[in-house]
């Protein structure tokens, strides 16, 4: 027949009355957390050193990572000071040649307008020159037609007074003319 929970839990067990140290099972127990406690001793001392080994290479690398990164925190600032620096001095250098050029600039403005003037000055003084060598080429021309008409009606004209005033009347009109032209 088979017992109910409530009857196996409750019913009175054979309890003897020795006391527990005296069982062979109490030692046996004993017996074995004895050797675990002695075989595990120098296995903890193992993992013991183990883990402070762990640790203080843990520690070390922590230590290794801030000094790398202090490291690069002073070569980042090193390297953002000297890149202030060269675009300080690329913007003086650039100031400096954008001086030099606007100085070329008016050096060579400056020359084209003497350059300019002396051409200017050239030109005015070939106008004049080719101006005058056409009045005087003028004046030559009138003076040889002059002549020569003169001559030719003189020579049709043969009365001395009316020669007379003929050369008169040609002196006062080359002589208009002349002065007009001046």
């Amino acid at each position: 027949m088979a017992q109910t929970f409530e009857e196996t839990v409750l019913e009175p067990t054979n309890v003897s009355a020795e006391p527990f140290y005296l069982s062979a099972e109490f030692w046996v127990g004993m017996a074995f957390v004895l050797a675990v406690a002695v075989l595990l001793k120098p296995a903890c001392k193992g993992v013991y050193s183990f883990l402070s080994k762990r640790r203080e290479s843990v520690i070390h690398q922590i230590n290794e990572a801030q000094n790398l990164r202090d490291d690069a925190q002073v070569l980042l600032a090193k390297y953002e000071r000297k890149n202030v620096d060269l675009k300080d001095e690329t913007f003086q250098i650039s100031s400096r040649a954008e001086g030099r050029i606007e100085h070329l600039r008016n050096e060579q403005r400056a020359a084209l307008k003497r350059k300019t003037k002396i051409k200017m000055q050239e030109a005015e003084n070939d106008i004049k020159m080719s101006i005058s060598r056409t009045r005087n080429e003028i004046y030559q021309t009138v003076l040889k037609r002059t002549d020569s008409l003169v001559s030719a009606y003189m020579t049709k004209v043969s009365d001395s007074a009316e020669h007379a005033a003929l050369i008169d009347e040609s002196i006062d009109r080359i002589l208009k003319i002349i002065t007009t032209k001046k």
